[in-house]
């Protein structure tokens, strides 16, 4: 038998209401007892996820919604994409700052040498048939450079090479700025004083410094934002179109009232949804790392499924909501509503790379990666 709810209208089935323990999908993390264990019931509700029909199929909006269960399952999967983001910076800021110490060893080792060797240098000019060869403008362009470096090394022998930024100051830049163009730490090199490598930059460094690019490598030294290659920027760009996805049914307050739909359904649908930019993030920091070490496989990569992780990211998010306008909510013209949203999310994201980076969209190749 059907009901109908007398406070907002929705269709109900009467033994969902009256037993839904009978009804509730048991793989799924809200629904389970409390026997089971937690982690389990992500993994399988992880799985069942991977097929949008499938799982929404069994889902209905009668269902009561667990909120702490459904908010931990969230924080479940959102948690592997923030521990490959987290090892990838902490281990870059910390390379970093390793192969500035190594320099800075290099130069305390070669300073006294070089220092000794420039004095003799200077002290035997005149026996010298090359420098007796050369005319007098000549001459003295040479002496110039060479009290250069003579200053230059006698400044780093009294001043020192002081690295004015601590590892820990390092790896929270490289964590919590990683687009940032500056960094507020320095490098003191004798008098003169530079700064320390931003966090936009030391992945290029540590990358170029434990592999030298070949003619022709893809990585350069504006390897991240806001110059990112087009692929890191598309999957940012729909990273913030499914964020969006939730706020943009306001726009549907018709269509939402005749469904009877309630923000907390569409909560849920966008919890259960959070294993794409999860799956589609690792995938892509995959491809970066293996690509930064092994050109001729990104070469490979970049003919044949270039963009994958950044358009087939926008091609779940349309999938996902398709599937669960049409069969959790009941939403009429599901796939149009779905691609509506995305669209409209697309737009967003571009109005917001146009403002924050419009050299880079311009310049680059951002749009042929969506």
């Amino acid at each position: 038998m059907d009901g109908i709810c007398t406070e907002c209208g929705v269709e109900l089935l009467w033994p969902e209401v009256l037993r839904p323990k009978h009804f509730e999908p048991r793989w799924a993390v809200e629904f389970i007892p409390r026997r089971v264990k937690f982690f389990g019931a992500c993994a399988r509700t992880f799985l069942a996820s991977l097929w949008p029909w499938g799982f929404w199929t069994r889902m209905r909006m009668s269902f009561e919604v667990r909120w702490r269960r459904l908010l931990a399952y969230g924080v479940v999967v959102l948690l592997p994409l923030l521990m490959t983001y987290l090892t990838i910076q902490v281990a870059t800021a910390i390379k970093m700052r390793l192969i500035i110490d190594d320099q800075a060893a290099q130069m305390r080792a070669t300073t006294t040498p070089a220092i000794a060797s420039i004095q003799a240098r200077l002290a035997t000019l005149r026996s010298d048939p090359a420098y007796m060869r050369m005319d007098t403008q000549q001459k003295l362009e040479y002496v110039s450079s060479l009290k250069s470096a003579l200053d230059w090394y006698q400044s780093v022998q009294k001043a020192g090479f002081v690295v004015r930024h601590s590892y820990a100051a390092a790896v929270m830049e490289a964590v919590f700025t990683p687009a940032s163009e500056s960094s507020k730490g320095t490098i003191k090199v004798g008098f003169k004083v530079d700064p320390y490598p931003s966090p936009s930059t030391i992945h290029a460094s540590v990358i170029q410094s434990l592999l030298p690019p070949p003619p022709g490598a893809w990585f350069t030294s504006t390897w991240m934002l806001p110059e990112a290659p087009p692929l890191i920027v598309g999957w940012l760009s729909y990273c913030g179109i499914y964020a969006l996805m939730p706020l943009l049914f306001l726009l549907l307050p018709l269509s939402r009232r005749r469904g009877k739909v309630r923000w907390r359904h569409i909560v849920r649908v966008w919890i259960y949804g959070l294993w794409i930019p999860t799956v589609t993030g690792i995938a892509l920091a995959a491809m970066l790392v293996i690509g930064a070490f092994d050109n001729e496989w990104w070469a490979m990569i970049d003919a044949t499924i270039r963009g994958v992780p950044t358009w087939g990211f926008g091609l779940l998010i349309i999938a996902w909501w398709w599937s669960a306008t049409g069969r959790y909510l009941r939403m009429p013209h599901a796939l149009a509503i779905a691609a509506l949203l995305a669209v409209l999310g697309g737009l967003i994201m571009l109005a917001v790379i146009w403002f924050g980076w419009r050299e880079f969209l311009i310049e680059g190749s951002w749009l042929f990666s969506l």
